[in-house]
């Protein structure tokens, strides 16, 4: 069996708020009304920058509105490539042995003419045994993430899915042709694997790596 390079896809989301920007209704503690589109949150400041009414504290908006505008920036701080890196690197972190002990055997058969099914004795060679070992190595993806904003990013989903290919021996079903172990005959499998993880929260400048399933 021979294993090829897999190949990954990933996607990253977010939970909620990742459509264009829009505009809005905000209010304020006394239920005053503005109509207007968000275009910056400066998280040291906490303050809000509008499209018509400029640049507003955080406090002045409605408990609820304020949770939509953090929740605002910290899909604006995923989406940027500078503030939240993500990076791609094959990586093989599992190896696995496959060992077996054969006693070889000698078989007489013989095919008469009125019997479908030859007639055959097998002998096992019982002084002598053969060992072979067979190496595994699992192959597949890191996904590294690193949070470089200044305030931390909840509720990420990684999904990813790997594509490979496995090529078997075909293994002949006659028992005269079998006998002989130098098969040359092969057949390409193509698979895929899909994988998901939620990350509850990645802080400030935290680095976390994933990894994708892996390709035996």
């Amino acid at each position: 069996m021979k294993s090829f390079l897999p190949k990954l896809i990933a996607l990253f989301l977010i939970s909620s708020l990742a459509h264009a920007q829009e505009l809005r209704s905000f209010s304020n503690a006394e239920g005053k009304i503005l109509h207007d589109q968000l275009l910056k949150y400066d998280f040291e400041e906490k303050i809000v920058t509008l499209e018509k009414s400029g640049k507003i504290p955080l406090k002045t908006f409605s408990q609820t509105d304020q949770t939509y505008i953090l929740k605002w920036n910290m899909v604006q701080g995923f989406k940027s490539t500078m503030r939240f890196r993500t990076t791609l690197k094959k990586s093989s972190w599992a190896r696995m042995k496959a060992e077996k002990t054969l006693t070889p055997y000698w078989m007489d058969a013989v095919q008469f003419p009125q019997k479908n099914t030859p007639i055959h004795k097998v002998v096992l060679l019982d002084d002598y045994e053969e060992y072979s070992a067979l190496y595994l190595e699992a192959e597949g993806y890191a996904i590294r993430l690193r949070n470089q904003n200044l305030f931390p990013l909840e509720n990420i989903i990684v999904e990813s899915k790997i594509f490979y290919e496995q090529e078997y021996f075909i293994i002949p079903d006659d028992m005269f042709k079998s006998m002989n172990p130098e098969y040359t005959d092969t057949i390409t499998t193509n698979k895929v694997k899909f994988s998901t993880e939620n990350i509850p929260i990645i802080v400030p400048q935290e680095e976390v790596v994933v990894y994708s399933h892996c390709a035996i």
